[in-house]
């Protein structure tokens, strides 16, 4: 997808609007800002805006970079333990006009006197072009849109070995102490390795219902890329209002 240069930051504001609007502020300075660099034009959060009424910080995303994300209203504005950050990258195509490469969310759980940790995101990465012509998608059959569930939602390989050791230690323990016949007691579960699924991509949006895929053929029904700012524009309106309900009415923490 193509769009003018010049539409950006009047898109970047559309995106604040809506973010604003879910924080409960008024828009009364830049909340989403864009700048240049490495020849591409970025749309993100922007730096320092407590003077705005809400309360941002600095993390590290998944891929090692710093990004500001500002805290959701959950469970209320003074203490937000969710905190929510944006990125969306052009490439320019001349003076004039940028291409969409991608965008995405990231969500970030922690007490503002706490560490945070990423444990959703939400991605949209355009296709690229193959040496025939064609489109090809990252990943191979991987869908875009798609979500990914982050490590620090899951249950990695410690967490697996710390259960194993549990759970040997508490039946060794068990057979030294009561005999072949005693009651059964409850002794530790083991805990399976679920940090693979943070490579597993789950899909935002499919065709399934209308086509079927026979697993083979590319681009597959589950892959797609935005068509026009505007639609752009409603994704991202529709992704921030999604997440802002779910966690609303889910997150017990």
């Amino acid at each position: 997808m193509e769009a003018k240069r010049s539409d950006i930051a009047g898109h970047a504001t559309d995106i604040a609007r809506v973010l604003a609007s879910l924080i409960g502020i008024k828009l009364l300075a830049p909340l989403v800002r864009t700048y240049e660099v490495a020849g591409e034009f970025i749309v993100t959060i922007a730096q320092g805006v407590p003077h705005l009424g809400l309360p941002d910080r600095k993390v590290t995303t998944d891929l090692g970079q710093i990004e500001t994300v500002v805290g959701l209203p959950i469970p209320e504005a003074s203490r937000p333990k969710f905190w929510i950050g944006l990125h969306e990258s052009w490439v320019f195509l001349n003076k004039r006009k940028v291409g969409f490469k991608n965008c995405g969310i990231r969500v970030y759980v922690g007490a503002a006197d706490e560490d945070s940790r990423q444990f959703l995101r939400l991605e949209w990465v355009a296709p690229e072009l193959a040496k025939d012509g064609s489109e090809v998608y990252q990943g191979g059959h991987a869908a875009h849109p798609h979500w990914h569930i982050d490590r620090a939602a899951l249950v990695g390989p410690e967490e697996h070995l710390r259960s194993l050791e549990m759970l040997t230690t508490s039946m060794e323990e068990a057979a030294e102490v009561l005999p072949f016949d005693a009651i059964r007691l409850e002794v530790p579960r083991l805990v399976q390795d679920l940090s693979w699924l943070g490579g597993v991509h789950l899909p935002a949006q499919t065709e399934w219902m209308h086509y079927l895929w026979d697993g083979v053929v590319l681009p597959a029904p589950h892959q797609s890329a935005p068509q026009e700012l505007e639609m752009l524009k409603l994704w991202w309106e529709g992704s921030l209002r999604y997440l802002f309900a779910e966690l609303s009415q889910n997150a017990t923490i």
